[in-house]
């Protein structure tokens, strides 16, 4: 897609976004302020740097493709959390697991659970499938250009 119809693209598509979607992006971009606030705040609480600066980045990302109408990341955040909750179910003891998680790791994977439900609202999945088709009438457009 060449820079003019990107620009028209994400215009259009802008113009569009439900609520719903923003508000979910903005959940998820507070996944990743929460888990840096945590980082600084608790530090002694974070088990792995590295880890708690992949997943800051990560949710900062995943906020980012969500608001920019990447349907895909509904799918891959579903994954995750289905993931997490087969860990749990499958722990020898998902009390004391769920005992075990810091305040951050318990927030995040709420907003996670919540983000998941609220992606596959039928106002969200309409709009992600305007987005789809969009895209395509776009991409066929500069085909036909050049």
């Amino acid at each position: 897609m060449s820079t003019d119809n990107a620009v028209s693209f994400y215009q259009e598509i802008s113009s569009s976004r439900p609520e719903l979607v923003r508000s979910v992006a903005a959940l998820l971009g507070l996944n990743a302020v929460i888990l840096l606030g945590w980082w600084v705040v608790f530090p002694s609480d974070v088990e792995s740097n590295g880890a708690q600066l992949f997943f800051i980045l990560l949710w900062g990302a995943i906020a980012f493709a969500i608001y920019r109408g990447h349907s895909w990341v509904r799918y891959a955040i579903a994954v995750v959390v289905v993931a997490g909750f087969v860990e749990i179910i499958n722990a020898h003891a998902p009390g004391e697991l769920i005992g075990t998680l810091s305040w951050d790791e318990k927030i995040t994977k709420l907003i996670g659970v919540v983000a998941v439900v609220l992606l596959f609202y039928p106002s969200s999945h309409r709009w992600y499938k305007f987005v789809k088709e969009t895209r395509k009438r776009y991409e066929a457009a500069q085909r036909t250009s050049t």
